[in-house]
């Protein structure tokens, strides 16, 4: 009798554990129907990322916005349109300076526009970024090919930003303006 009790009381106990399994996987899939999550975010079709650069030359300045619009997105890549235009005081900024549409690959290791993480760079720090109203902890490396030290946020795979010297100028692109995309985070 007291073994019947207990046989029927595990089997209680694996059913709950079954449904409570079912019932958690259906929540995971509904939410992702609500609100879909890329990964990695810097790959979401309908982001916009506005980076402001500094070019600087001497006593030359040269101002510019950079402004990558994530088009489309499949398993293997993204493809995101760019445009460039020059905002230094007196330029006609109705030329753009780059107007495109480039094609990157995501895979494991690479940030954004594919910058290779793990293998080349080399971490150099942490650094606090906000920008649209959210917060960023961004990770600096150092690129030893071309001597630039590059800052991504390590949860979305963002470049915060960039900054080069050498060769007798400086140059600066950072993230000012995160528009679209869905940060919603669901699994």
């Amino acid at each position: 009798m007291q073994m019947e009790m207990e046989q029927k009381i595990a089997f209680a106990l694996a059913l709950g554990t079954l449904v409570m399994l079912v019932l958690l996987g259906l929540t995971v899939v509904a939410s992702q129907v609500d609100c879909p999550s890329y990964k990695p975010l810097y790959s979401q079709p309908g982001l916009v990322l506005v980076y402001n650069i500094s070019v600087t030359q001497g006593t030359y300045n040269e101002s510019q916005l950079r402004t990558e619009t994530v088009i489309s997105r499949n398993l293997g890549n993204y493809t995101a349109r760019i445009l460039v235009v020059n905002t230094t005081v007196g330029a006609n900024p109705m030329i753009p300076l780059f107007n495109d549409t480039s094609v990157y690959r995501i895979d494991e290791g690479l940030g954004m526009e594919e910058i290779p993480l793990y293998d080349v760079m080399l971490p150099m720090g942490i650094e606090d970024f906000s920008v649209s109203g959210m917060k960023f902890l961004g990770t600096r490396y150092y690129d030893p090919n071309s001597g630039a030290i590059i800052t991504i946020d390590q949860n979305t795979g963002i470049i915060l930003k960039i900054a080069y010297s050498g060769m007798g100028y400086e140059y600066t692109a950072t993230l000012i303006r995160i528009d679209g995309g869905s940060w919603c985070n669901a699994w």
